[in-house]
Parts: C-alpha cells; sequence; structure tokens
C-alpha cells in the first residue's frame, strides 16, 4: 500500500522516534502500540523504516525482480507516491494488480476500508 519507487537522488529526510510520533499523535500511536506483539521493539522497526527510506533506493528495476503476485495499492491524492509513478512500477511486476481508491492520500487504509477490502478481497482470496 503507497509503495512507489525512490530512485536515487529522491529526497530523504525521515527521521522517525517513538517520542517523535507520541508527541505527532499520541492517541493514534498508543493504540497502535496495543495492537503491537513486541511494543518494546517498536524503535527498533523504526530504525529500520529510517534505513529504508533514507538510504535504500527503490526503483523500477527493483520491483521487475518481483516474481511473486502482487497487488499495489494507493490512494488518488498520495503525496508521496503519484499515480504515475505506481503505474510504472505495477507494470514492472509480471503478475501484478493495481488498485488505486479514489478520494484518498497515503493512508488508504483508514481513509476508505471498505473500497481497500473490496479491491484486496478477490486477490488474497483467489
Amino acid at each position: 500500500m503507497g509503495a512507489g519507487d525512490a530512485p536515487a537522488g529522491h529526497p530523504k529526510d525521515d527521521d522517525y522516534s517513538p517520542a517523535r510520533l507520541m508527541r505527532a499523535d499520541s492517541a493514534f500511536f498508543a493504540g497502535r502500540l496495543r495492537l503491537m506483539p513486541e511494543p518494546a521493539r517498536w524503535g527498533e522497526m523504526l530504525e529500520w523504516c529510517n534505513h529504508l527510506y533514507n538510504v535504500e533506493n527503490i526503483s523500477v528495476e527493483t520491483f521487475s525482480r518481483i516474481k511473486c503476485p502482487v497487488l499495489l495499492m494507493a490512494g488518488d491524492r498520495d503525496g508521496y507516491n503519484s499515480i504515475d509513478r505506481m503505474v510504472a512500477c505495477a507494470k514492472a511486476i509480471p503478475d501484478h494488480q493495481l488498485a488505486i481508491i479514489p478520494g484518498c492520500d497515503h493512508v488508504i487504509l483508514f481513509c476508505n476500508f471498505p473500497a481497500v477490502w473490496e479491491a484486496m478481497s478477490p486477490f488474497v482470496f483467489r
């Protein structure tokens, strides 16, 4: 969901930490922590994400190496990945499906869960 390419030269300035995210929206992230099987490892996961977002280069070539069926999903108003970039990434995967959820930004799961479920169900239960 919302995973497009981030090729070399793409601006990278993410620095997520538990303290920063709790300051940003403590109610939301406290709820997420209650769902985590190992909440003490949240900081470790964020460090991994920071590395992925800031160091790794994910290009259309990266997507072309995927050999399993993939469903890519994004909102039509995603500020991180344009529809054109999502289409290019999807086309690079031999066995892909692409669902663009209208009226949503990057967090499509919370924006329109019924549309996400309708797009996911045929892919997951095929």
